[in-house]
């Protein structure tokens, strides 16, 4: 699914909705982040 699909299904949602869509993809950030950071570490 593009961005360009998924934008109106994401202007769509019920506030309480896009705090947990927000909340899911900062979670998948961080999440990548750590992986990045400990790929560093270990180098």
């Amino acid at each position: 699914m593009t961005l360009k699909e998924l934008e109106p299904q994401l202007l769509s949602l019920t506030p309480p909705e896009k705090a947990q869509a927000i909340q899911i993809l900062a979670q998948s950030l961080a999440n990548t982040w750590q992986g990045i950071i400990g790929d560093k570490l270990r180098l």
